[in-house]
């Protein structure tokens, strides 16, 4: 099923991004009425395995970015 086990932040660790992607369509599709819907899948460095978050993905701030807001 592409588990490669618990990273040590307890979140379950997927061999492939394409194993997370799988799995995070299984859970997207799923009929269950759950107010945490998982959203994305991200890299962890800690243990260089894929992860599911239902957290939107963090905006990224450039100099432009802040040049722009300022006017």
């Amino acid at each position: 099923d592409g588990v490669a086990g618990l990273c040590v932040n307890g979140k379950k660790c997927y061999k492939t991004k394409v194993d997370a992607e799988f799995a995070l369509y299984k859970c997207q599709s799923s009929k269950r009425d759950n107010t945490h819907k998982e959203k994305r899948v991200y890299f962890c460095p800690t243990c260089k395995y894929f992860h599911l978050t239902s957290q939107e993905k963090k905006k990224t701030i450039t100099w432009k970015s802040l040049n722009n807001a300022r006017k």
